[in-house]
């Protein structure tokens, strides 16, 4: 990653969850929109149009960030 890219990281890891969470939304919708402008791997795009259709639809529901955060950390830590 660029050196941008890591100030922008750790200014993400600083912000309450729910701003994560939205955040991390947009991003995804981001790259969804771009990803032939990009030319990502068609395998990736693959996966996340996939995963995409499947939290739209609810076959698929999330996890709650905060519970992924917590036991990454207990994980990791």
């Amino acid at each position: 990653m660029t050196n941008a890219t890591l100030k922008i990281a750790r200014r993400f890891k600083e912000l309450p969850v729910k701003e994560m969470v939205a955040l991390h939304e947009e991003l995804i919708a981001t790259i969804y929109e771009r990803e032939e402008e990009e030319g990502l791997d068609p395998v990736y795009v693959k996966e996340i149009k996939r995963r995409m259709v499947e939290i739209e639809s609810g076959k698929v529901k999330g996890i709650p960030a905060e519970k992924v955060f917590k036991k990454l950390k207990e994980k990791y830590a």
